[in-house]
């Protein structure tokens, strides 16, 4: 991993997933035009924060893969639209980017629970979702074209709760989860990992947002 930089990874990454979208997508053909992707964030709302973050990271990655040639000559371009991460938002996004033919991939939600309320929109369109953030267990069981490099909550708690237990030596986990279609899977997962190493207490409680 060492031998290779931040810029490689981005173009190989969006190189790799263009290439598992549906080359019929008029934006695939071959063009000067820009290769258009569609971002579904929050830019209002209480998630405001990261995709202000988002837009930051995006602006920066676009100049530096149009600084080393674009993708085949291409130059990346694209399209943000803001869903406040409310699933009832990302789905009329979802709604509108399936039918923008020059949209050849889509990136978000910030919550999983916004990207999953989109994904059967994505995945019968054959357009992929790229839920960079969404560490939900099943967001990538959507279909075929939920894509997440994001690590997830299923790997993530349970070594949360080994490091808990046989590193700090607790006997007793207290957890906090958002009263969400994500937050319960957080202890949930969290709590089964520590019966199997030490059978303490283990609570939780909701955040209610």
């Amino acid at each position: 991993m060492s031998n290779i930089d931040r810029r490689t990874l981005v173009k190989g990454s969006l190189a790799a997933m263009m290439a598992g979208t549906t080359f019929s997508r008029a934006a695939l053909a071959q063009s000067s035009e820009p290769i258009l992707l569609g971002v579904s964030g929050p830019l209002t709302g209480p998630n405001a924060q990261y995709g202000t973050q988002w837009k930051q990271g995006f602006d920066l990655a676009l100049d530096e893969i149009t600084a080393a040639g674009g993708i085949n000559g291409r130059k990346l371009a694209y399209q943000f639209e803001d869903s406040q991460s409310d699933p009832r938002q990302s789905v009329a996004i979802a709604q509108k980017f399936v039918s923008n033919p020059a949209i050849v991939l889509e990136l978000g939600d910030f919550s999983s629970p916004a990207s999953m309320a989109a994904s059967p929109i994505y995945q019968r369109a054959g357009l992929v979702q790229f839920g960079f953030t969404n560490s939900h267990p099943d967001f990538t069981k959507g279909g075929d074209f939920m894509w997440s490099t994001s690590v997830s909550q299923a790997d993530e708690q349970p070594l949360l709760a080994s490091y808990a237990v046989r590193r700090l030596g607790l006997k007793k986990l207290a957890v906090l989860h958002l009263n969400t279609d994500w937050g319960p899977h957080q202890p949930r997962l969290l709590c089964q990992r520590r019966q199997g190493v030490w059978r303490g207490d283990c609570g939780h409680r909701r955040l209610h947002r």
